[in-house]
């Protein structure tokens, strides 16, 4: 199941004013100050990371007491053109706001990449844009790692035949970090949307 975000609020597309999901709903889903029915929803997702000095290890041995230094990571995630009826659905229930907002975030998320035709891998069922030059994804594999795994032989490109324009073509994937400081590869396909870390599964955006 999707993560629920830690903060929820929404920007009017008029004035920019931001209110929160109480007034959202009291407002009826209509701007106050311009009028304005139409809104950005605002989902913050924030995780805290833990760790240990080796003076904070020293005072547990010496003194059976420690301390640690913590990092909070906050990532944001948007969806433009809300409408009232969309926001008062969201904001209806006080008590399912947080849970009304993930599932609409993962349905937009799922949405646009069937869009860009995405499809399930055949052997971790996760979500991938097929790329051209990328000749496991035509075969239904989200990367080469899960081809090998089923037995495809992925086969390299003979370095020979590369032309010097090769150098100057853009990368299909990039690098993220996500908020517990994992680097991870994903496809720039993804750019603009949340993915799981591969190490410990925390939502990061892509650039």
């Amino acid at each position: 199941m999707p993560k629920e975000p830690t903060q929820i609020f929404f920007d009017c597309d008029g004035c920019r004013k931001r209110v929160t999901p109480r007034v959202i709903r009291r407002w009826a889903g209509i701007c106050r100050k311009c009028e304005s029915e139409s809104w950005t929803l605002c989902a913050n997702y924030s995780e805290t990371s833990y760790g240990c000095s080796i003076f904070g290890l020293l005072a547990w041995f010496l003194f059976d007491r420690g301390w640690s230094n913590s990092t909070t990571h906050t990532t944001q995630v948007a969806s433009q053109g809300i409408t009232p009826e969309i926001a008062q659905k969201l904001t209806g229930e006080p008590s399912l706001v947080r849970f009304q907002v993930t599932q609409f975030l993962h349905q937009k998320e799922l949405q646009e990449l069937h869009t860009k035709g995405a499809q399930n891998c055949q052997v971790c069922n996760s979500l991938f844009v097929p790329v051209a030059e990328k000749s496991w994804t035509a075969q239904g594999f989200c990367s080469n790692a899960c081809a090998a795994q089923d037995g495809f032989e992925v086969v390299a490109a003979d370095s020979s035949e590369e032309t010097p324009e090769t150098e100057n073509q853009p990368s299909f994937t990039t690098t993220v970090e996500c908020p517990n400081g994992h680097k991870f590869e994903v496809m720039v396909s993804f750019s603009g949307m949340l993915r799981p870390c591969a190490e410990c599964g925390a939502k990061t955006r892509v650039p």
